[in-house]
């Protein structure tokens, strides 16, 4: 029986021409570069772009958040933003309701510093981790494909702790 072909997807996040373009880095390996120019923005619009083969119009991930009261994640946001400066300032209080969001949202988010009276009526546009089948519910991506190939995939990404993503194939 012949075995399938191995196939290795690299992204690497901001990872551009600024920093690795006309240097060594991975230079014998790829020797053909140039810089190109983004028509994605930052990650939350590109990475599901470039997993599903799709557009952000298409996909729905332009950036990180949109706005939905009815299904945000952030209800604590509410009484949250009628607390004390010093409360609303806390990195602690921002980290509570980032994981109480957490338990319903499975892709990444950040809250950086979007206003708490903001926060409770937007919804995180990647609900699902992206880098597993299913993510993308009616698009699909190269990892549907993969499990629709019943092939075997591994994959290192944010979520990863830095011992796991140093073993070696």
């Amino acid at each position: 029986m012949r075995r399938p072909p191995l196939v290795i997807v690299v992204l690497v996040d901001a990872l551009g021409w600024e920093r690795a373009g006309d240097t060594p880095f991975l230079r014998q390996a790829l020797p053909h570069r140039r810089p190109l120019d983004t028509v994605l923005g930052f990650s939350a619009g590109a990475i599901p772009a470039l997993l599903s083969g799709t557009w952000p119009s298409e996909n729905g991930h332009w950036v990180m958040f949109h706005r939905d009261p009815a299904n945000s994640p952030f209800g604590l946001a509410r009484l949250v933003a009628r607390l004390p400066a010093r409360a609303r300032g806390s990195w602690r209080v921002r980290q509570w309701v980032k994981a109480r969001a957490k338990a319903k949202v499975h892709g990444y988010f950040d809250l950086y510093e979007v206003p708490w009276d903001e926060l409770s009526a937007l919804d995180v546009c990647e609900r699902e981790f992206l880098f597993a089948p299913g993510a993308l519910p009616g698009i699909g991506t190269i990892f549907d494909d993969a499990r629709a190939q019943r092939m075997r995939v591994r994959s290192w990404d944010w979520r990863t702790v830095e011992p796991r993503a140093r073993v070696n194939l």
